[in-house]
């Protein structure tokens, strides 16, 4: 009622011989969202920004990484892993997911971080597979204290402030994986002073998660556990609360 009253004020306010205003009374017009709710109209609401993530594909290229005869290399199944996630990400359009490599191609562990830690990201996890069927492993950095104090700023030892933050991450992902696997084969957090973790400006975490011989329904099974947990930690870690 107070909206039809301001409406036919505004309108009624116009001294006489002057033109008065338009107003449009269509969907999304004025009087539209004079009387519908922000989000209970049919007009677009401005766009909120995704929270961004970072999906590393470990190895590529001529680096294979781990293989076993009649099964995907590790590079292939990583990049496969890695897509399933971002579209489990994705669907709902609050994460945006981005891959250090969309193709089969070669990275440095310096330019996976390049990547990483020049788009604002919130999280980074570098995909990796083991071919021994043993139990996944997670890895966060060690932080480390440089030999010469000089050095505590070098790209290296960026890392050492999120030393909270990864081990947040890991512990969801850690939690998602058990659930998943029904308490199967125990899943370990290891602390490991790693170069390419070591220079990462933003929460990261090294997986090794999958098993070369996973069917399909594990593979799907295995990204629906791990979007989950990166869903749980970028909503934390861009919310502020800990």
């Amino acid at each position: 009622m107070k909206g039809l009253l301001f409406a036919v004020a505004l309108l009624l306010a116009v001294p006489p011989g002057d033109v008065r205003p338009e107003v449009d009374t269509g969907p999304g017009g004025f009087l539209d969202r004079l009387f519908n709710p922000a989000g209970k109209g049919d007009y677009p609401l401005p766009d909120r920004p995704s929270l961004l993530v970072i999906l590393d594909p470990g190895h590529g290229g001529d680096d294979v990484g781990a293989r076993n005869p009649g099964q995907p290399a590790e590079k292939e199944l990583a990049l496969r892993l890695a897509r399933l996630i971002k579209q489990r990400l994705e669907k709902d359009g609050e994460i945006r997911a981005l891959l250090t490599r969309e193709e089969d191609t070669f990275l440095t562990p310096v330019e996976r971080l390049e990547i990483a830690n020049g788009q604002g990201a919130l999280l980074y996890l570098s995909l990796h597979a083991t071919g021994d069927g043993g139990a996944s492993l997670l890895f966060v950095n060690a932080p480390q204290k440089p030999a010469d104090p000089s050095a505590a700023g070098e790209w290296r030892y960026q890392n050492n402030r999120h030393d909270a933050a990864n081990r947040r991450f890991a512990a969801d992902l850690t939690a998602a994986l058990k659930k998943r696997d029904g308490g199967a084969p125990e899943i370990r957090t290891v602390a490991t002073p790693r170069l390419f973790l070591g220079g990462a400006n933003l929460p990261a975490v090294m997986g090794e998660v999958i098993d070369l011989a996973a069917a399909d329904e594990e593979q799907n099974r295995l990204a629906d556990a791990v979007a989950d947990a990166i869903r749980k930690s970028a909503r934390r870690e861009s919310s502020g609360v800990r």
